[in-house]
C-alpha cells in the first residue's frame, strides 16, 4: 500500500505535470490483485446480500465482475440506487 506518492503520466513523448496520489496500491505490483479482491469481495458479498439485484435460476447475479469491472444489475431504479448508495459507502 501506498500513501502520498507523487506521480507523473507519460503518453506520447509528453509528461503531465506530478501530481500526488493519498494511497492505492502498485498497477503491477505484485501485492495488488490480492488487496483488489479483499476488497471488491466484501463489497459484492454485501450488494448481494441487499437483495436489490437481478436472480436467474435461482443464481446472483447483480454484480457481474470481470478484472476491474463491474456492472449493477437490477429489476427496478430503487433497487438500483440501492445498489450505487452501497457502493458509494
Amino acid at each position: 500500500m501506498y500513501t502520498n506518492v507523487n506521480y507523473h503520466v507519460r503518453h506520447s513523448g509528453l509528461c503531465s505535470d506530478l501530481f500526488t496520489v493519498l494511497q492505492g496500491t502498485k498497477q503491477g505490483g505484485k501485492s495488488s490483485p490480492m488487496m483488489y479482491i479483499t476488497f471488491i469481495d466484501g463489497l459484492i458479498q454485501e450488494l448481494e446480500a441487499s437483495g436489490s439485484g437481478v436472480c436467474l435460476y435461482g443464481m446472483n447475479v447483480a454484480s457481474p465482475t470481470l478484472a476491474d469491472d463491474m456492472v449493477l444489475l437490477s429489476y427496478s431504479k430503487r433497487g438500483l440506487d440501492n445498489m450505487l448508495d452501497i457502493c458509494c459507502k
